[in-house]
């Protein structure tokens, strides 16, 4: 008698592009179904048994698809029924804005809205959704308001320049006020912002020109620092800038003024004295005297003092 085998060749057919989350799935739950082993007691041989037979296991990926795609669905494509938490440095004006740009591009899928409200309104930082009940929360983050230039636009803290109008009122009020002749732009943004808060509560800074930043001191009108777009200055140089400022002028009104405010006949004070009229004492004088000095910080390695 003749015994005849037959050997099965299987051929593997690799999955197109568009099945590949499918085969993922399925060679994920494969590899993880569990095996269960057991013993024949008459043939002693061992056999392995696997569960879950293929059709078995396209019908559950399917299933979960399903269900994935229906509970994200307000995850991966926008509607109307937004509901808006945003920075509370944000005008109600242009809240509205930009709730109005979120509904005029719902078709769109959320995070290409994010993207373009974030390219459309610079001050926006970061934009995170959240599916509550059947609504869409827009959780958004504006860049804060650090600097008021001309009283037309706002430097924020993420280096964007932004009408002043963007912001509410009461982010406004304790903004430094720059004042500027020469153009508000990316370059001028990023120098300014690389000051501390205090240097502008001491200094009021005017610009002229690129070459030409002025810090003025309040406390002294006198003394004043010249620096440059190209040069920013340390905290710890303008420091010594203004001390080398304020010993120039001290030497200055005692050498000059005291010697000159006495009660010699040839000074107008002397003569004044001597017909018994009131003396405006030396201080009042140095006040309205135009004496004002210039720390300039723009040469390489020194710092060059000149009378204004």
């Amino acid at each position: 008698m003749f015994s005849r085998s037959w050997t099965a060749r299987i051929r593997r057919v690799e999955p197109s592009p568009q099945h590949t989350l499918y085969h993922e799935i399925s060679k994920l739950l494969t590899n993880s179904a569990k095996k269960i082993y057991f013993q024949d007691d008459f043939l002693g041989e061992r056999m392995r048994i696997l569960f879950l037979a293929k059709p078995t296991l396209h019908f559950l990926i399917c299933l979960i698809l399903v269900f994935i795609i229906r509970q994200n669905y307000y995850a991966l494509r926008s509607n109307n029924n937004f509901e808006f938490l945003l920075d509370s440095s944000i005008s109600r004006e242009s809240s509205k804005y930009i709730e109005d740009f979120f509904k005029d591009h719902k078709n769109l899928l959320l995070d290409d809205l994010a993207k373009n409200c974030v390219e459309k309104f610079s001050p926006v930082k970061n934009i995170t959704f959240r599916k509550h009940l059947d609504k869409i929360r827009v959780f958004l983050e504006s860049g804060s308001p650090i600097l008021n230039v001309n009283n037309k636009f706002v430097i924020t803290d993420n280096n964007k320049i932004v009408e002043i109008g963007f912001f509410t009122e009461g982010y406004l009020k304790e903004l430094p006020v720059i004042i500027s002749k020469y153009e508000l732009n990316n370059e001028l943004a990023n120098f300014l912002t690389k000051f501390t808060y205090k240097t502008f509560e001491k200094y009021s800074v005017e610009i002229e020109e690129r070459n030409r930043i002025w810090f003025k001191f309040k406390e002294n009108p006198k003394i004043n620092i010249l620096t440059s777009l190209d040069f920013v200055p340390t905290k710890q140089l303008i420091k010594i800038a203004n001390k080398i400022l304020e010993e120039k002028l001290n030497s200055l009104k005692k050498n000059r003024y005291v010697s000159k405010l006495g009660s010699h006949p040839s000074t107008s004070s002397g003569r004044a004295a001597a017909h018994g009229e009131p003396v405006e004492p030396y201080e009042q004088l140095w006040k309205k005297s135009n004496n004002k000095f210039v720390a300039d910080l723009r040469f390489k390695d020194q710092i060059v003092i000149f009378q204004i």
